[in-house]
């Protein structure tokens, strides 16, 4: 009898959860990209708002959520080997599309298709050919950074005991491989004396033995391929010693470092020691010729203490470089209206500092103004910064920022006192909206749409900018000045992509020209192109 009961309890369990107030769902089947395999043990991962769930496929690649409420849901695979993929994105560690899921709906034959990952193995040799253990691997990746494609490093490694390394996680695509060797002896302390030749190092060796990235032979990685052989030759160059002072440090105080970056910030730190009580002095050793950024912060309690100053290392010792340190400073802010009797609320605009280049963060860099448009930046470190602003009312757009009395350029700004930083919006923003259709003229979800206003080069603030076309190909860009408007859309482009003009240039004079007045609405219908 007893077992009786416990079967109906069981089953009375299994058809509420069944029939409960959310019985919506999300199924679907994950395969390889290659070969259509179904792929078992992948991590699918649905998330909306602070819901996060987490289930596994089965045998047969397959994946179920169940007892969904109404709303958009962000779904993702993730499994050992291969790239990570959002449900939706066209490209890897993009933006997906969400799903949305109504009362009791059921949605089935969610598709992924998981790309197995590429992979780089090689060793890194001395001069004489011998294995070099413990070197620094870094794999460089061509990217979109501040409007311009730039190699910025993708992943890395370190070499074995017996020189080899192995990069995994890779998208197809084009790399350079790069090493650099540090010994563990190289910045210890400060010698009373300065060497009177340079000093022999390995510096940093891009492959196969080439000092620069401009010289480097690139390396083709294809979906789930092993590239091997891959084999850097590392070879000797003159090293360098920087030697200074560090000013403003509390008497004391302990822990201050000073690193050494390239200027292009391409690579990783270059060198970095610690300061030396009681005079405060530093000695960086083994740094190769050319332009660097040197750097020193102090943590302190609640933000940081910092300095920097560029230097270029040439056929000699540095000598005699003072860094003074910069407390760190409350920044006072206010955004405003500028027409006059307007009531605009202006509670909950964010604005946000960026940092440009070797900016060390300090302090909260994203602040919500209250009621009046006041806003503080706490604990700031001085440094240069973009303006950015966020959360702009209806109806309005930036009509310019000052920082001191001083126009902010798109470029940023150098801040270094607690001067009024103003933001000051208008309330007769313009708007441009319309939709996205391919060459079928079927309308294109997450499409990149880009607006360049002709004044682009002139106003500091009037950069080109971009809006995403929703599930039904539609896409609307509000908060814009009043002007005239190139506009284009790609189907699938690199993230970024659109804000270099030398990228735009072969699609511009297929752009379609919009010209919208002070709060006026336009609106365009694009065809997207086709990479």
């Amino acid at each position: 009898m007893r077992h009786i009961l416990l079967a109906g309890m069981i089953s009375s369990w299994i058809l509420a959860a069944q029939t409960g107030p959310n019985p919506a769902s999300i199924e679907g089947q994950v395969v390889h990209a290659g070969t259509s395999a179904p792929l078992k043990k992948v991590s699918m991962r649905l998330s909306s708002g602070p819901t996060n769930r987490t289930v596994e496929t089965d045998e047969q690649g397959r994946f179920q959520f169940t007892g969904l409420a109404p709303g958009r849901y962000s779904l993702s695979a993730q499994r050992a080997g291969f790239l990570a993929q959002n449900y939706g994105a066209r490209r890897y560690n993009t933006p997906g599309t969400p799903i949305p899921v109504s009362q009791n709906q059921q949605v089935r034959d969610i598709n992924l298709r998981l790309t197995p990952q590429g992979v780089i193995v090689g060793r890194v040799l001395d001069e004489d050919g011998d294995p070099m253990a413990y070197a620094q691997v870094m794999v460089f990746r061509q990217m979109y950074r501040n409007g311009r494609k730039q190699w910025t490093q993708a992943n890395g490694s370190s070499s074995s005991d017996i020189g080899e390394f192995r990069v995994p996680n890779l998208e197809p695509g084009r790399y350079l491989v790069a090493a650099m060797f540090r010994s563990p002896e190289s910045n210890t302390g400060i010698e009373e004396s300065l060497p009177e030749k340079a000093e022999m190092i390995y510096g940093g060796t891009y492959y196969p033995n080439a000092p620069t990235e401009q010289a480097a032979a690139p390396v083709d990685v294809s979906a789930g391929s092993e590239t091997r052989g891959i084999e850097i030759h590392m070879t000797k160059a003159p090293g360098f010693r920087i030697r200074g002072t560090v000013n403003g440090i509390p008497r004391g105080w302990a822990g201050t470092t000073v690193s050494l970056f390239p200027a292009d910030s391409s690579w990783n730190v270059v060198s970095n020691t610690q300061v030396q009580p009681p005079g405060n002095q530093f000695e960086l050793r083994g740094v190769p010729s050319g332009q660097y950024t040197l750097t020193v912060r102090m943590p302190s309690d609640p933000g940081q203490m910092t300095a920097s100053q560029p230097v270029t290392v040439a056929s000699g010792n540095l000598t005699g470089i003072v860094l003074t340190l910069s407390p760190w400073f409350d920044l006072p802010a206010q955004v405003s209206v500028a027409e006059t009797g307007n009531t605009v609320n202006l509670r909950n605009v964010r604005v946000s500092l960026q940092p440009v280049g070797l900016v060390f963060r300090s302090g909260n860099l994203n602040v919500p103004a209250d009621a009046n448009g006041r806003l503080v930046f706490n604990a700031l470190s001085s440094g240069r910064f973009t303006v950015n602003v966020q959360d702009i009312p209806d109806g309005c757009f930036v009509q310019h920022i000052k920082y001191g009395g001083q126009e902010v350029t798109g470029d940023g700004v150098e801040i270094a006192l607690p001067a009024l930083l103003e933001v000051v919006l208008s309330s007769t923003a313009a708007k441009i909206s319309g939709s996205v259709m391919d060459k079928d003229g079927k309308p294109v979800s997450q499409a990149t749409v880009a607006l360049i206003p002709s004044d682009a080069g002139a106003k500091a603030i009037s950069v080109t900018i971009s809006v995403t076309t929703d599930d039904s190909g539609n896409f609307t860009a509000a908060h814009l000045r009043a002007g005239t408007y190139r506009l284009l859309a790609w189907q699938d482009i690199e993230p970024g992509a659109y804000a270099d003009p030398e990228f735009r240039k072969p699609f511009e004079s297929g752009a379609t020209e919009v010209t919208v007045g002070p709060s006026e609405q336009q609106t365009a219908q694009l065809h997207a192109i086709e990479q």
